[in-house]
């Protein structure tokens, strides 16, 4: 086990949302330059209107940014020795975590996180599009449904993961570090049939 062993996740994005992303942060993008066009054209009239719209161009990049981010997602599994690494790379951040191997305790899909439904989502449509808003949002802002858990620190990756790619994914590490870890979905399973 001296070499190193990288895998690469692939999200099972479509590619229709990817596209509907790109074209939300383009959009959200025109506005960020029809705020600070507006804000610099005034701010010497009206000081605190230009303040307000360079603050929305603040605010509305980040969103924009989000968007990017969500299509140019990428993460990586490596493994080099006792330590795996973690690494989520978009749109020129990256963020490493590292691990011990020994130190894991858990290591398995836990699925999408549970969101709160908005209060008015109905069931037959939703003539707001308020609650198609926030699953939009929900996507966005979600950080995966792999989870790895040791003493000390719970990592989620693996955004958009389906379980049967995670347990693919899982069972190749196992393989390589002929380690077998357990997973918190398989724990409860036991206690909740009094095994």
């Amino acid at each position: 086990m001296d070499e190193t062993f990288m895998i690469d996740l692939k999200a099972e994005t479509k590619a229709i949302i990817k596209i509907g992303f790109v074209f939300m942060g383009f959009l959200i993008m025109l506005a960020v330059a029809a705020f600070l066009f507006m804000a610099f054209t005034i701010i010497t009239d009206i000081t605190v209107l230009a303040i307000f719209l360079i603050s929305a161009a603040i605010l509305f990049f980040y969103i924009s940014k989000k968007y990017f981010q969500n299509v140019f997602y990428k993460e990586q599994i490596t493994i080099e020795g006792d330590k795996l690494t973690v690494s989520n790379k978009s749109w020129g951040t990256e963020k490493i975590h590292e691990f011990n191997i020994n130190d894991i305790k858990f290591f398995g899909h836990v699925g999408m996180r549970e969101y709160t439904e908005h209060p008015m989502n109905n069931s037959i449509v939703d003539f707001t599009g308020l609650a198609t808003g926030e699953r939009e949002l929900q996507f966005l802002i979600d950080d995966g449904t792999i989870e790895i858990e040791t003493e000390d620190e719970v990592l989620r990756f693996g955004k958009n993961m389906s379980s049967w790619d995670t347990e693919e994914v899982i069972a190749k590490i196992e393989k390589y570090t002929n380690r077998k870890f357990s997973n918190k979905n398989e724990e409860t399973s036991f206690e909740e049939n009094g095994v």
